[in-house]
């Protein structure tokens, strides 16, 4: 009989989002004859959309109550359960379940504690560096990224030696479905929270650019955040309102397939989970070349890049898919093989 390892995957919470969505693809997708799978959520508040309904039913589930000044006694309830369930590998995933897993580990001798980051994480101040270099470090065994952006920025902000870090990007399902590239675009589409990292104004911006030059083009936006008063504002402040739609939450295979051009304006990213799915679906792409987006899309060849913050140059790369179909079609072909050649949600769970 194989003895299975015992893995359990640490994260924030497992609201919609897209280290979330890797958590619980990759515990789905881990060989349930080799490993007992585990995740371990700091806090599981009724949030909106939570994707806890999605893992199998093979996956441990446990939530540790974690508010903000409780971290010790959060990373003590941690250490019981990985003690009381044998675990042998923890993985936690973003900054505060790091901190938390470093703080639990140090009552072990043997635990394997494996970190991931998702994000540049622009908001840490020089106290959330000093934990990273002197507790995350010592506590990990290995770190790893979604990017060779954050690679770097793990090196040369938080001290991470380069011999102990490495990268294994975000993976995405394969679905059945292409997009039919042949067709004339009439909705641009982007899958995103509603938060200013996204930089929605400047797509708005855009889309009024594409429109007052002739192209009857929508732009539908999915995703919720912060962020919707604001950008209501916007729409309303451009006279946009009859061609820019906000939905709301979507299920994303459903949106991608109502959509016929991808955008993605972002000023900063990881490596985003909604793009990798538009591109599985054979989308043509446009997005701003920030984070580990210009390590995915090779310009020209299965998508078009811009700068950030740059409405015009955006626009003219929108226009450029709708006026040329060989172009759509080409890029939307490429984009797809691309995700089942190197992007797979089957590769990133093998390394």
């Amino acid at each position: 009989m194989v003895m299975k390892l015992k893995v359990a995957h640490l994260i924030g919470a497992l609201r919609t989002g897209g280290a979330e969505q890797q958590v619980v693809m990759i515990l789905n997708q881990l060989d349930s004859r080799l490993f007992e799978k585990f995740v371990i959520v700091l806090n599981d508040k009724k949030f909106i959309n939570n994707l806890r309904p999605y893992l199998n039913q093979n996956v441990g589930y446990y939530s540790l109550g974690y508010r903000r000044g409780n971290a010790f006694w959060v990373a003590l309830k941690l250490s019981h359960y990985l003690r009381k369930n044998n675990i042998d590998i923890l993985h936690s995933h973003m900054y505060h379940a790091s901190w938390v897993g470093a703080i639990a580990k140090l009552c072990f001798k043997n635990l394997i504690m494996i970190t991931t980051e998702h994000g540049q994480d622009p908001w840490k101040k020089w106290h959330h560096h000093y934990v990273e270099k002197y507790i995350i470090n010592r506590a990990a065994n290995l770190r790893t990224a979604v990017s060779e952006d954050i690679r770097h920025l793990l090196i040369i902000n938080d001290g991470v030696r380069p011999d102990k870090i490495i990268c294994i990007p975000n993976g995405t399902s394969m679905p059945e479905y292409t997009a039919d590239t042949a067709r004339l675009p009439r909705v641009v589409g982007s899958l995103a929270r509603l938060v200013e990292a996204k930089d929605f104004p400047t797509l708005f911006m855009a889309m009024r650019h594409v429109r007052e030059r002739g192209y009857p083009l929508e732009l539908w936006i999915a995703g919720e955040g912060k962020e919707r008063t604001n950008l209501l504002k916007c729409i309303q402040e451009l006279k946009m309102e009859h061609s820019i739609k906000l939905l709301g939450f979507q299920k994303a295979d459903r949106f991608l397939k109502e959509i016929d051009v991808f955008a993605m304006s972002s000023i900063q990213e990881g490596l985003p989970v909604a793009l990798l799915e538009a591109m599985s679906h054979g989308l043509p792409i446009v997005a701003t070349d920030v984070g580990g987006i210009g390590e995915v899309i090779a310009n020209e060849q299965d998508g078009l890049l811009s700068p950030p913050q740059d409405p015009l140059a955006l626009a003219r790369n929108i226009i450029k898919i709708v006026e040329d179909k060989k172009l759509r079609m080409h890029l939307g072909k490429n984009a797809k093989q691309k995700i089942s050649d190197k992007y797979s949600i089957e590769s990133t769970t093998a390394q």
